[in-house]
């Protein structure tokens, strides 16, 4: 799918101005299809891809993203994402992505989890 989707899309160099090509189904097909944290790399290739054809995410798109890092135990990336106003999806994050990814932070049989708590402190001021 993603190679279908560089094919319309063109390179950052070959802007093409086929933009809406791009469908988003696609996009939350490869997130859904995620299950190994090689294929999160994969999901952020797409996403840029996504940002330079100007074709903006939702709120589904910023769910799946959380839901992907999350079932390939990388809670943390999805924490880095909701953050992180370059990738813009905590820009269309709800509570529910929020709330996703802080539920599995915590996991005590995760070692060397660190308190979710302590690292939304981090990010925001409590």
């Amino acid at each position: 799918i993603f190679e279908a989707m560089e094919r319309i899309g063109g390179t950052a160099g070959e802007r093409s101005h086929h933009r809406n090509k791009l469908s988003r189904d696609a996009l939350h097909f490869l997130m859904r299809a995620c299950h190994h944290p090689d294929e999160l790399e994969t999901i952020k290739k797409a996403l840029e891809m996504y940002r330079l054809k100007s074709i903006e995410i939702t709120e589904e798109t910023a769910l799946l993203y959380v839901k992907a890092c999350c079932r390939v135990r990388e809670p943390c990336q999805g924490l880095s994402a909701l953050t992180d106003t370059s990738m813009r999806i905590g820009l269309w994050a709800n509570a529910s992505a929020w709330n996703y990814v802080l539920a599995r932070i915590d996991r005590p049989d995760e070692e060397g989890a660190e308190p979710a708590a302590r690292i939304v402190a981090g990010v925001f001021v409590i």
